[in-house]
Order: C-alpha cells, then sequence, then structure tokens
C-alpha cells in the first residue's frame, strides 16, 4: 500500500513498510489492535526496531509537514 511518496517525506523503505503495517494492522488505534511484538514477527526485526523505525519515520514526516509549513510561512 504506498499512500503518498515516501522521498518527498525523507522516510527510508524500511520506515515507509513499517508505518504502512503499523497502520494497517492497528496500532495507532485506540485501543490498540496489534502489538509491537507482533508488527517485529512480521517485520522480521526486534521490537526495538520497530519502535525506532516507526520513531524516526514519525519524526520524518513531522520535520517534512508540519515543521517544513512553519517555517515556509516564516519565511516568505
Amino acid at each position: 500500500m504506498q499512500i503518498f511518496n515516501s522521498r518527498e517525506y525523507n522516510l527510508t523503505d524500511k520506515q515507509h513498510e513499517a508505518l504502512a503495517l503499523a497502520y494497517t494492522e492497528g496500532y495507532f488505534d485506540k485501543p490498540r489492535n496489534t502489538t509491537l511484538e507482533a508488527l517485529g514477527e512480521s517485520l522480521g526485526i526486534t521490537q526495538e526496531a520497530v519502535i525506532a523505525r516507526l520513531r524516526n519515520g514519525e519524526k520524518n514526516i513531522l520535520e517534512n509537514t508540519i515543521v517544513h509549513s512553519a517555517n515556509s510561512e516564516s519565511n516568505p
């Protein structure tokens, strides 16, 4: 599932894969419908690696959307 151009938001392929899987499996739902352990098993990586990919991917998306927009508006 390709929601957007990963490169536009400076995501690695692995970050995109982890974020997309977490979203489709319900990790961001409340209550969560999956766990870091299950995501790690699906991706073939440790829970710690899942956390790192999600955190870094989220950071890249924020930097290239919200933060980028705020900086663009303050520097015409």
